[in-house]
């Protein structure tokens, strides 16, 4: 069974059953929906919980702590801000 609620007023507004969980049951949820509310262009539909934490997880993982460059470390990305900052420490410690 898959399902679809509005979030402002959590109503059901699109649901499908099929004896097996896979995209089309999904799918017909969301034509369901479509169809009930039809909504402007623009709609954003969020997935379930745990595929917007992976979604979350790989934004985290694959841009934030690695690409997205920070003002406050000096313009570089986390990772690369601590690797840096470790190297640099490490260095000291052994010529102390």
């Amino acid at each position: 069974m898959a399902i679809l609620l509005d979030v402002y007023s959590r109503k059901v507004v699109g649901w499908a059953t099929s004896c097996k969980l896979d995209a089309d049951v999904a799918v017909k949820a969301l034509l369901g929906a479509i169809g009930s509310r039809q909504p402007p262009r623009g709609l954003v539909h969020h997935p379930s919980r745990a595929e917007a934490h992976r979604a979350i997880a790989k934004y985290i993982d694959g841009f934030y702590n690695s690409v997205r460059l920070h003002s406050a470390l000096n313009y570089n990305p986390p990772i690369a801000f601590e690797r840096r900052n470790l190297l640099t420490s490490n260095l000291k410690t052994l010529s102390v």
